[in-house]
């Protein structure tokens, strides 16, 4: 409620920020925790990353680049919007915690629930 608009890559709601409005489809969560201070974060901090899909974003696909030290290389391109951080408390009601929302397209979820790899 309140502020109108698109949120901006530091969390704050920018007005005029093109986009789209999307409903995605419901996916899986990734449970990870920070290995250090990279952004301020606390290392050890337990990560939630609550993946979703939505056919808006594009599909996953090989893209080559250039490495470090010039030489070309191929790897995977998936496409994500990712929204701003938010605090959350874990199932044992521990509140250190943080959680994004990613979208990614539907086949990004659909290949990683058929990957067995682990």
């Amino acid at each position: 409620p309140g502020a109108k608009g698109r949120v901006g890559l530091d969390g704050k709601v920018v007005p005029d920020l093109p986009g789209i409005d999307i409903t995605p489809a419901p996916g899986f969560v990734v449970k990870t925790k920070e290995a250090g201070n990279a952004g301020g974060g606390e290392a050890g901090r337990k990560v939630f990353l609550n993946l979703c899909s939505h056919e808006a974003l594009g599909e996953p696909g090989m893209k080559k680049k250039l490495d470090e030290e010039g030489k070309e290389v191929e790897g995977w391109n998936i496409p994500i919007g990712i929204g701003p951080a938010r605090a959350c408390s874990d199932q044992k009601g521990a509140a250190n915690c943080v959680v994004y929302d990613c979208v990614v397209n539907p086949k990004v979820v659909e290949s990683a629930k058929e990957d067995d790899s682990g």
